[in-house]
């Protein structure tokens, strides 16, 4: 099993959350989601960072190409 970690800072998931109407999450419980959030180790070879401060074409060419390279790795396994 692989694991695309999507990591944003703050500023930028607050920034988002506050743009979208009818979000199920209220902004003000965002702060307590990111002091509890554990952040993947180093060791941890199954997880890929996507970097979600980029626009959504960006992040979403990522996730594609994370997806690919997981699918190679295990045909030629």
């Amino acid at each position: 099993m692989h694991f695309l970690w999507l990591d944003g800072d703050y500023e930028t998931i607050l920034q988002r959350m506050q743009r979208r109407a009818g979000h199920f999450m209220p902004v003000g419980l965002l702060k307590s989601q990111f002091d509890a959030l554990e952040r993947p180790c180093a060791d941890e070879h199954d997880i890929v960072r996507i970097d979600v401060n980029h626009d959504i074409e960006h992040v979403t060419e990522q996730c594609r190409h994370a997806v690919q390279a997981f699918r190679q790795a295990l045909s030629a396994s």
